[in-house]
């Protein structure tokens, strides 16, 4: 998933953010100096978060 977006001209960053009692995972998408944060509780649902995003055109008009 991440290399589809980046073939696209994304920028994607997937971390912890170091948190247990909440979202523990960020996915993080910019293109063209726009960009938005997703969390999940597992890398798998940040990244799902944003891939919807994506295909929705939410992230970098």
């Amino acid at each position: 998933m991440i290399q589809s977006m980046e073939e696209k001209g994304f920028e994607v960053e997937l971390s912890e953010t170091g948190r247990k009692d909440v979202d523990q995972w960020a996915c993080y998408v910019s293109r063209a100096n726009c960009g938005k944060g997703f969390f999940g509780r597992s890398e798998s649902a940040a990244l799902k978060k944003a891939v919807e995003a994506v295909e929705a055109g939410e992230v970098g008009w």
